[in-house]
């Protein structure tokens, strides 16, 4: 049995691009890039300042890491399958460099225009397909950002719902499959096929559908709480 502490960097990152549900491959990798990865989110934030209110701030950096993983293990991890490290160190310039496009898109987005008023409510568009999401995005995307935000408005509400209520370990996991399937696109099968996480397609679907009536829930108590 292979001791995971005597793997290299770069043998480990292939391990993990090659065994996307071996759940002991991705511990130890947490283990050793975690902190690295928010360390790298932090400091492209502050340097970016992202905003002066600290709670915000702290909000956006936990949002911001979950992305950077969300993109390392999309399409069957491919920025993993793309790692070509000539030294044990290559991979922690490699992160940080995922990292800042992450943040780069986060602050090119946040700053591409003020947001404008919601034409439609957020249950709404909760409840569209993730197809009707994308083409929402593509079609911002091609104008520029200049008449339709209304993906990333909701996608920040949402997002908010899910730190306030997704906790701990478990959270985490249900956030991260939660997005790859409303963001992203995937399918519970397709999320099954290339998670680390050791869950059927049954319970990945399960998961999708008690976070959608969550959302649904927190979404019309802010509705009354506002009108």
């Amino acid at each position: 049995m292979v001791n995971l502490k005597e793997l290299t960097n770069t043998e480990l990152v292939r391990l993990c691009a090659q065994n996307t549900m071996d759940r002991e491959l991705w511990d130890e990798f947490y283990a050793r890039f975690d902190e690295r990865i928010w360390l790298c989110v932090y400091r492209e934030c502050r340097d970016k300042k992202i905003t002066d209110n600290r709670r915000e701030f702290k909000l956006i950096v936990n949002d911001l890491v979950q992305e950077v993983y969300v993109k390392l293990v999309t399409k069957n991890c491919k920025a993993l399958r793309e790692f070509q490290g000539v030294s044990e160190n290559s991979i922690y310039a490699y992160l940080g460099m995922i990292t800042k496009n992450v943040v780069r898109n986060y602050v090119i987005q946040k700053s591409a225009k003020k947001r404008p008023q919601i034409s439609e409510s957020l249950d709404e568009m909760l409840i569209a397909a993730p197809e009707r999401l994308e083409k929402d995005r593509i079609k911002s995307v091609d104008r520029g950002y200049e008449d339709d935000l209304s993906f990333e408005i909701m996608r920040q509400a949402i997002d908010l719902i899910l730190d306030r209520q997704l906790k701990g370990a478990d959270g985490v996991r249900n956030k991260v499959i939660f997005k790859l399937f409303l963001y992203e696109g995937l399918s519970p099968q397709e999320i099954a096929e290339q998670l680390a996480f050791p869950l059927s397609e049954k319970r990945i679907r399960n998961i999708i559908t008690e976070i959608k009536k969550m959302l649904r829930h927190e979404l019309l108590a802010e509705q009354m709480v506002s009108a």
